[in-house]
């Protein structure tokens, strides 16, 4: 069985509120999904107003051993297996429980940092050693930080976006030795909003495509923005 690791940035900035029944139903389908064995792992990473605080990062995974069926009969078999999935259930229950209120909480910091938060992906990628890898980030996207200000920055026009991700990508790899090659393990780029925000030419669909580009240019092609404007 392939482990799956799951990062999740979180962004803890004060102008963030999330949507509790958008975010439940995320969690829902990201457990789903990606913890299905005692082997999967999700972290949980604040994102505050210097970025990561790695003292700060949570581990989460499933408090279950995997089904061990020796010389059993068919009959056995079946009764062990349901019996297993009955736990198995009442696990992810659990696990959920506990998970959820995690995505909902709300933070102070007076700023988003999510380029600076980073290197602490690249840094568990290296560590983790998965073959099948998603990045999620939880935001609304509007970065401030020490690299990039989104809300005084002014695209007029996918140029402009481009110009301004290329350079934000070479300053993260002079600075802290971001590639291509420590982000090619993630298959997945998720981008969990707090509230719905047009992906369209409006400046916030221009802040949207700018971060397409950064991930892009990390190496990482496929973006999802979860609970896109239908």
């Amino acid at each position: 069985m392939n482990k799956m690791v799951t990062v999740l940035l979180h962004d803890m900035s004060a102008s963030v509120a999330y949507d509790s029944t958008h975010v439940q139903h995320f969690v829902s389908e990201l457990i789903s999904e990606r913890m299905t064995s005692q082997e999967d792992v999700l972290y949980r990473l604040p994102v505050g107003d210097k970025g990561y605080d790695a003292y700060s990062v949570k581990a989460y995974r499933l408090d279950l051993s995997p089904f061990n069926d020796p010389n059993m009969g068919d009959v056995a078999r079946s009764k062990a297996m349901k019996s297993y999935n009955l736990k198995k259930e009442a696990v992810i229950e659990t696990f959920s429980s506990v998970v959820t209120p995690e995505f909902l909480a709300s933070g102070t910091a007076l700023k988003t940092q999510i380029l600076a938060s980073l290197p602490m992906v690249q840094t568990l990628i290296e560590q983790s050693q998965a073959n099948d890898f998603v990045l999620v980030i939880q935001s609304d996207m509007w970065e401030d930080g020490d690299i990039r200000n989104l809300k005084v920055s002014e695209f007029q026009n996918l140029r402009d976006v481009k110009e301004a991700a290329e350079q934000d990508v070479k300053q993260l790899s002079q600075l802290y030795g971001l590639s291509q090659d420590g982000f090619a393990p993630i298959n997945d780029v998720v981008i969990l909003l707090p509230s719905c925000q047009k992906n369209d030419a409006t400046n916030s669909g221009l802040v949207m495509m700018y971060w397409k580009t950064v991930f892009t240019e990390l190496g990482c092609a496929n973006v999802n923005i979860y609970n896109e404007c239908k």
